[in-house]
Protein backbone atom coordinates (compact mmCIF):
# COMPACT_ATOMS: atom_id res chain seq x y z
CA UNK A 1 0.00 0.00 0.00
CA UNK A 2 1.57 3.34 -1.02
CA UNK A 3 2.29 6.00 1.60
CA UNK A 4 -0.25 8.47 0.17
CA UNK A 5 -3.24 6.18 0.74
CA UNK A 6 -5.59 6.87 3.65
CA UNK A 7 -7.42 3.76 4.87
CA UNK A 8 -6.55 2.12 1.57
CA UNK A 9 -8.25 4.86 -0.47
CA UNK A 10 -6.28 6.56 -3.25
CA UNK A 11 -5.67 10.33 -3.12
CA UNK A 12 -8.17 10.77 -5.97
CA UNK A 13 -10.78 8.83 -3.99
CA UNK A 14 -10.23 10.99 -0.91
CA UNK A 15 -10.58 14.10 -3.11
CA UNK A 16 -13.88 12.80 -4.45
CA UNK A 17 -15.16 12.07 -0.94
CA UNK A 18 -14.06 15.56 0.16
CA UNK A 19 -15.87 17.12 -2.79
CA UNK A 20 -19.12 15.32 -1.90
CA UNK A 21 -18.82 16.30 1.79
CA UNK A 22 -18.14 19.92 0.80
CA UNK A 23 -21.24 19.97 -1.42
CA UNK A 24 -23.44 18.54 1.37
CA UNK A 25 -22.09 21.01 3.95
CA UNK A 26 -22.69 23.90 1.51
CA UNK A 27 -26.31 22.85 1.06
CA UNK A 28 -26.87 22.54 4.82
CA UNK A 29 -25.30 25.93 5.56
CA UNK A 30 -27.31 27.64 2.83
CA UNK A 31 -30.54 26.20 4.24
CA UNK A 32 -29.75 27.12 7.88
CA UNK A 33 -28.47 30.69 7.49
CA UNK A 34 -30.65 33.74 6.98
CA UNK A 35 -30.95 35.32 3.52
CA UNK A 36 -28.57 38.15 2.71
CA UNK A 37 -30.04 41.60 3.46
CA UNK A 38 -30.78 43.81 0.45
CA UNK A 39 -28.33 46.43 1.74
CA UNK A 40 -25.47 43.93 1.45
CA UNK A 41 -26.64 42.75 -1.97
CA UNK A 42 -26.59 46.34 -3.26
CA UNK A 43 -23.15 46.90 -1.72
CA UNK A 44 -21.76 43.83 -3.49
CA UNK A 45 -23.33 44.85 -6.79
CA UNK A 46 -21.86 48.36 -6.48
CA UNK A 47 -18.41 46.85 -5.96
CA UNK A 48 -18.79 44.44 -8.88
CA UNK A 49 -20.08 47.07 -11.30
CA UNK A 50 -18.84 50.52 -10.25
CA UNK A 51 -20.51 53.55 -11.81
Amino acid sequence: MPENYLFGITPEGIGTIGMVINFIVSLIVSRVTKPTPNKIKHLVESIRYPK
